[in-house]
């Protein structure tokens, strides 16, 4: 039986395993995107519809503008788009309220909405991962443990081997 092989096959598999398990709980996250951060969807359970007194919605092109009470004059609505509903929500200068207004501009204002909240997850991600991978914490916690382990394992074997009596000629 030999123990220097069995022993450095443990620690083979032991650090595989380590690095395996920081890769996943480091930097999955953030790949797979169950991390909050990376989820964060506006949700629209309780917006009441939009009325049409305080809202001016050009379906054909997408714009839509809401009437401001002090300077009584249209300016640009603040929207915002459930990526999972496509629902449309419109800040009327009071509260948000959903559009169920259809149309070929509003269709592409959604679909800009998507695409653009689509954009800024993958770039948060794409930084998260930019800044786990040029950190030294994450190297050393992934490269440490099985390194002093290393070490401690030959340092071991290096005084135990010492101990054994050689056989003379």
């Amino acid at each position: 039986m030999n123990w220097r092989r069995g022993v450095f096959r443990l620690w083979i598999a032991a650090t595989t395993l380590w690095i395996l398990v920081m890769i996943a709980t480091t930097l999955g996250p953030a790949i797979i995107g169950s991390n909050p951060e990376f989820n964060v969807l506006l949700t629209a359970t309780s917006v009441p519809e939009a009325s049409a007194a305080r809202l001016k919605i050009n379906s054909d092109t997408g714009e839509i503008l809401y009437r401001d009470e002090a300077s009584n004059e249209l300016k640009p609505a603040r929207i915002a788009v459930n990526p999972q509903t496509r629902e449309l929500i419109v800040f009327d200068g009071e509260q948000w309220v959903a559009i169920k207004t259809q149309g070929p501009g509003l269709t592409r204002l959604i679909d800009k909405a998507v695409r653009d909240n689509f954009n800024r997850e993958n770039q948060k991600r794409i930084s998260y991962l930019k800044g786990q991978l040029l950190s030294m914490n994450f190297w050393s916690l992934l490269l440490g443990p099985p390194a002093a382990l290393g070490i401690l394992i030959w340092l071991t074997s290096w005084i135990v081997a010492g101990f054994h009596l050689r056989q003379s000629n």
